[in-house]
């Protein structure tokens, strides 16, 4: 059987903070997903969002990070829109990039990089929402939860 790790550890962190265990996604809603941003979920967020859909929107560990579902996941350039009358500067500065995690109401965000590649390993960036641009802070998404899974505070 395949190993659940990070992913049990990381629910069991959630669980104690009361934060309520969302059910994974099912195949046809990550069907449409890749359909309407035309990507591939690399394999390893694919097994993630498939035992677990984050912690919701309204949902957030200790530390302010909210692991957003599935369905509210959308590109960086979507997220930093102009809308609100804010320009951002990083909008278009990563590109192949979905935000995943909200830290601290916005302050700054985690994207997954997502291509059409079967071979995108899904690196992880950090969204600084500013001038400053972000980083990628790990190669893969198993690795960046797995560093989570450790130490929610190496994610921030």
């Amino acid at each position: 059987m395949k190993s659940t790790e990070p992913w049990d550890t990381i629910i069991s962190y959630w669980k104690a903070m009361n934060i309520p265990i969302r059910q994974g996604v099912s195949l046809a809603s990550i069907q449409e997903f890749q359909d309407k941003y035309k990507v591939l979920l690399p394999t390893d967020f694919f097994d993630y969002i498939r035992i677990v859909d984050g912690t919701g929107i309204n949902e957030s560990d200790e530390h302010l990070s909210s692991f957003l579902p599935l369905a509210a996941i959308r590109p960086v350039h979507e997220v930093l829109d102009d809308s609100g009358g804010v320009i951002y500067p990083d909008r278009f500065a990563y590109p192949d990039c979905y935000v995943f995690v909200d830290h601290f109401l916005s302050s700054w965000f985690y994207a997954i990089q997502m291509t059409a590649d079967t071979a995108c390993a899904g690196a992880v960036y950090r969204v600084t929402v500013s001038e400053t641009f972000g980083e990628m802070e790990a190669e893969s998404f198993h690795e960046f939860m797995a560093n989570y899974a450790k130490d929610p505070l190496n994610i921030l």
